[in-house]
């Protein structure tokens, strides 16, 4: 009897590892698809006002996107992307010309965050210098709480939230309110 469950074990083990794919030594072998991860993230704080928003941010920028590229750190993508300054909104900013810096890229993205800056639109943007190390600039910028980020509509007629999920700040701008600054009094 043990004999035999050996003999069993032993032809079972051999039938499980002697199987392969029947496919030919030259067939070539289609390339996997690259999987996009999905990211996850959790608020320490929301806003629900402009005010608040404001009160977080180093500068309220209007302006344009431009090439942006995808950095790593940690394994984790990020997209940071080259912004001209066509108005200062509120507070101020070193130069003409910001860098961004957004969670997620090509192969990573989250509905939670904020979406990423698209070259050639026109946006309004809250800002906070981005830090490494905290104290230590790094001379990029992020999305203040990932929710301070409007991106004008094809029309023109207004600046629409990109901030990420569902928020409490009002869903657009005009552009009125946009060009003088009425939307943060």
């Amino acid at each position: 009897m043990f004999t035999r469950k050996i003999a069993l074990l032993v032809a079972a083990t051999v039938g499980i590892t002697g199987c392969s794919v029947g496919r030919t030594q030259d067939a070539p072998v289609p390339p996997a698809e690259p999987k996009k991860a999905e990211l996850h993230v959790s608020r320490a704080k929301d806003y629900t006002t402009m005010a608040q928003l404001k009160r977080d941010s180093t500068a309220i920028l209007m302006g344009t996107a431009g090439a942006s590229s995808v950095e790593e750190t940690a394994g984790i993508q990020f997209t940071v992307t080259q912004f001209t300054v066509n108005k200062v909104m509120w507070g101020s900013v070193p130069s003409g010309t910001v860098a961004i810096r957004q969670l997620g890229g090509p192969a990573a993205d989250s509905e939670d965050t904020s979406v990423l800056l698209s070259e050639g639109s026109r946006y309004v943007v809250f800002l906070k210098p981005f830090e490494m190390t905290p104290g230590v600039a790094t001379g990029q910028y992020i999305v203040t709480g990932d929710r301070g980020l409007y991106q004008l509509d094809g029309k023109g007629r207004q600046y629409t939230f990109k901030g990420g999920s569902e928020s409490s700040l009002p869903s657009s701008i005009s552009t009125d309110s946009a060009d003088t600054g009425q939307f943060l009094k």
